[in-house]
């Protein structure tokens, strides 16, 4: 599936235009810590980014997988989908950072154990986070898509 920009667009305009203000008041007055002070912000959340863009959900031969930075892959076959749910986030989850909070849930059993894929409907495009939806929509009719 393919990344959204809509996560990460806005803060960084900021720091770009942080950058170059500070960029300009360095040229004026020989001060350059405003500089210096957002061109570091930046690189922390270029990793950022970059932990952000390495958050991937595909599709192939009928599995499901995610891939995510500093977490195992996770499959889950279409055949084995137990349910798809639009959770709203709870308040765990808001303070740890660490599931999105606008997200499908797909949750399957594969081999007796629960495996769990968050599509962030934040970090993808819809269009393809539609595609997904029809995809196992069409191999399962028998379970109910969620309203986004």
């Amino acid at each position: 599936m393919r990344h959204s920009i809509a996560p990460y667009g806005t803060f960084g305009s900021l720091l770009l235009v942080l950058c170059v203000w500070g960029f300009y008041i360095g040229n004026r007055s020989g001060k350059w810590g405003l500089l210096e002070s957002s061109l570091f912000l930046s690189g922390i959340y270029c990793l950022q980014v970059g932990m952000g863009l390495w958050y991937r959900i595909s599709l192939k031969d009928g599995i499901i997988s995610r891939r995510a930075f500093a977490e195992p892959r996770v499959s889950i076959p279409i055949s084995d989908i137990t349910s798809l749910d639009h959770p709203s986030p709870k308040l765990k989850a808001v303070v740890n950072f660490n599931t999105p909070f606008r997200r499908i849930s797909i949750v399957g059993h594969v081999g007796g154990v629960r495996k769990l894929i968050n599509v962030s409907t934040k970090h993808f495009l819809s269009e393809d986070i539609r595609l997904l939806m029809l995809a196992i929509h069409e191999a399962r009719p028998d379970l109910e898509l969620p309203r986004t």
